[in-house]
């Protein structure tokens, strides 16, 4: 995501470590991520579950990015070797804290 986006995200969740903006996309196509079809994105159960939770908080706002894209987390070492990866099946498919959490604590 954008640089702003992911300075949220840290300051929302407290994070000391840093994260890899890529508005270019250039690694998430080099990882294996990529864009889903209609089917995935509009189709899936698990957007219209992520739409409801942001319909109930009224937080709605219009997209700033590609709504096709599908997204995913790496966990990335000091010598910037990948050491844990997931690739999003749907727009409501993220990768769980804890299990982030357990990725960086192995490094």
């Amino acid at each position: 995501g954008e640089v702003e986006l992911l300075a949220r995200l840290r300051d929302h969740f407290g994070l000391t470590m840093p994260l890899l903006s890529d508005p270019g996309w250039d690694l998430h196509r080099r990882y294996g991520m990529r864009r889903g079809s209609h089917r995935d994105v509009f189709l899936s159960p698990a957007t219209w579950w992520a739409y409801a939770r942001l319909f109930r908080r009224w937080n709605v706002t219009r997209p700033t990015e590609d709504v096709m894209q599908l997204g995913g987390t790496a966990v990335i070492d000091g010598e910037g070797t990948l050491r844990w990866l997931h690739r999003s099946r749907n727009p409501g498919d993220y990768a769980k804290p804890a299990t982030i959490a357990q990725a960086v604590d192995k490094l």
